[in-house]
């Protein structure tokens, strides 16, 4: 349920980060500033508050908690993070070389996937590898909006009432700090 929770949110929280990131930093529109501000509020969200918030909302609107609710939850949280990276990554690039390829005669389209892309991919590796780790490691979220299938934090704290697990669970809980540490430091790399 973790590594399918997490694959989604990553994918999905990066390809929106990088509509919002190219929108913000390419066109100008009214309230832009309020905008992005509201996009980028859950970073600054306790969230307790987002997770009460989306469950509140969820069994308001009738929709059974599952995996799916937890991706939305995710997506939610891994947005912001995604934006910002890749927000330094369309910012610093030359807006010369898009100009370049339109009056060659490139498409808007084939100008974004032959030449952005290709300069923001590190960008989009790091943002990719982050939003994984946010996802990976994410306990409230989860743990709110589950329902009957829990993900790998759920499921570590479920099992420290039992004090027989506790060596268990602590050796389990050094090999993800140890792998989010390696993908941190991966998805530095790549920025």
């Amino acid at each position: 349920n973790s590594l399918i929770i997490s694959c989604s949110s990553a994918v999905l929280a990066t390809c929106l980060g990088i509509f919002a990131a190219r929108a913000s930093t390419r066109y100008k529109f009214p309230a832009k500033g309020a905008i992005m501000g509201l996009v980028m509020l859950p970073l600054v969200l306790p969230e307790i508050i987002v997770a009460v918030s989306l469950f509140g909302v969820l069994l308001g609107l009738g929709i059974p908690l599952t995996i799916w609710t937890v991706i939305l939850g995710h997506v939610l949280i891994c947005t912001p993070y995604t934006i910002a990276i890749l927000y330094s990554s369309f910012r610093t690039r030359d807006p010369a070389l898009e100009e370049a390829a339109i009056d060659l005669g490139e498409t808007q389209w084939s100008t974004f996937r032959l030449i952005i892309l290709p300069l923001v991919a590190p960008g989009i590796i790091s943002s990719l590898l982050i939003s994984f780790t946010i996802s990976l490691d994410e306990f409230i979220i989860a743990f709110f909006l589950a329902g009957t299938e829990p993900t790998l934090p759920v499921y570590i704290f479920s099992q420290f009432r039992f004090p027989a697990k506790v060596p268990e669970i602590m050796a389990l809980g050094t090999i993800l700090v140890l792998l989010s540490v390696t993908l941190l430091a991966i998805a530095e790399y790549f920025r």
